[in-house]
């Protein structure tokens, strides 16, 4: 599946950038009220996040860089 890079740096803005950006993940990120902020589980939020905005078959990884 192929997608326009300028597409998918809007769907990462929207569903990671703007909800996640300077916040305290535990204070000011409603999903994170009862999930613990691990790495592994803001990976998982993430992947969840893209998943629902991409094409299907579109994400096969989330990598911290």
């Amino acid at each position: 599946v192929f997608m326009n890079i300028l597409t998918c740096q809007e769907y990462m803005k929207e569903t990671i950038l703007e909800p996640l950006d300077h916040k305290n993940l535990d204070q000011d990120v409603l999903h994170f009220a009862d999930v613990v902020s691990t790495t592994k589980n803001l990976a998982a939020y993430i992947w969840d996040s893209l998943q629902k905005r991409l094409p299907e078959g579109c994400l096969y990884k989330v990598k911290n860089l």
